[in-house]
């Protein structure tokens, strides 16, 4: 199985072929009965409580996507089998959002008020905010928000837990 993420889908490719002379609809209606192709390992799975049922997930992708208002489709292709998640604001078919080429560089000390409180917000909503989590709410380049991060636990509003990657900056 492979994910793979793009800025308008996230497409989950398993490599096994969807089963001749099916297609997908058959299943969620429920008027297939499902295919185990290695019954003894679905078995196992099952009794182990890994797997809730057999033959359900099809049918449920469909009814979580349409609880969500999530686009999907199904793709049968010679070499496996992709489900395709639409990110909002883009259907099927369409060309994909596209994105800045590059964060926008701030000035230093330009709008840091407004940047402080977003910030505080997020961490107040959330309990805590990562240097991920910053760049992308401000919409500002790395070295920025690591310079504004550190000036707000220079000034004592944020402290620090974790280290690297794993850091997150919480209200004192």
């Amino acid at each position: 199985m492979k994910v793979s993420i793009y800025k308008d889908r996230v497409e989950i490719y398993n490599p096994g072929a969807f089963p001749d002379g099916f297609e997908p609809q058959d299943f969620i209606d429920k008027s297939e009965r499902p295919i185990r192709r290695n019954p003894k390992i679905a078995r196992i799975l099952y009794y182990s409580k890994d797997i809730e049922s057999f033959g359900t997930g099809l049918k449920r992708i469909v009814d979580a996507c349409n609880a969500a208002g999530v686009k999907y489709e199904f793709q049968k292709k010679k070499s496996g089998f992709v489900v395709c998640f639409y990110r909002t604001g883009n259907e099927a078919g369409k060309k994909p959002i596209k994105a800045d080429k590059k964060p926008i560089k701030a000035d230093k000390n330009a709008g840091q008020n407004e940047r402080y409180e977003m910030i505080i917000k997020y961490i107040q909503e959330r309990g805590f905010i990562t240097n991920k989590e910053a760049r992308e709410i401000l919409g500002l380049a790395d070295s920025t928000v690591k310079r504004i991060l550190k000036g707000m636990v220079d000034k004592e509003i944020l402290t620090i837990e974790g280290e690297r990657k794993a850091r997150r900056y919480l209200l004192k």
